[in-house]
């Protein structure tokens, strides 16, 4: 006759057992109710007797078995936000607003079990203001210099190389237009 197995509480790799025991059958079979379902039958009378009136072999007491740990997916802390503003435009002019978005990801400590809580989502994005625009501004190149000018030895105008100077300078769009103003 083989009762009912016991599972341990513990979760992770175990071991089931269960009880094992030789029993006579009386011929004659009884009224009986199983008040957990609530449902009538009949049963058989047993009756335990010694392990050695049993002629088959004795069924195995213990197996090795499986629980689930019931773990709960976790999670690494957020990293940091992008530190562009995403979309890949930027703002020409003060006067307008234009928003984009940055991200920041987290990833995963530890995977959930199959009945553990599923991982929420990794990556999320906030509004961010979109960064004025830069650009180089520079005028027109000045008459060419050169050094020295003339032959001090000869006091002749020397045709040699020189150089061109023009003033270079990153700036905003709005400003680009008040320094070229001047």
């Amino acid at each position: 006759d083989h009762t009912h197995l016991k599972l341990e509480k513990l979760c992770g790799e175990g071991i089931q057992y269960r009880s094992v025991i030789c029993t006579e059958v009386k011929a004659k079979s009884i009224d009986c109710y199983d008040k957990s379902t609530m449902r009538g039958g009949y049963c058989s009378v047993r009756t335990k007797v010694s392990d050695t009136l049993c002629n088959t072999q004795k069924p195995e007491l213990y197996r090795r078995c499986t629980k689930d740990c019931h773990q709960d997916c976790k999670l690494h802390s957020w990293g940091r936000w992008s530190s562009e503003c995403l979309d890949g435009i930027c703002v020409m002019q003060n006067t307008e607003t234009i928003t984009g978005h940055r991200i920041r990801r987290r990833t995963i400590a530890i995977q959930p079990s199959t009945h553990g809580r599923k991982c929420p989502h990794l990556m999320e994005s906030s509004r961010c203001q979109y960064p004025l625009c830069f650009s180089w501004a520079y005028d027109e190149f000045g008459d060419c210099i050169v050094d020295p000018p003339f032959n001090k030895t000869t006091g002749s105008v020397v045709c040699q190389h020189g150089l061109k100077w023009r003033k270079v300078f990153c700036s905003d769009h709005n400003m680009v237009k008040q320094m070229l103003q001047y």
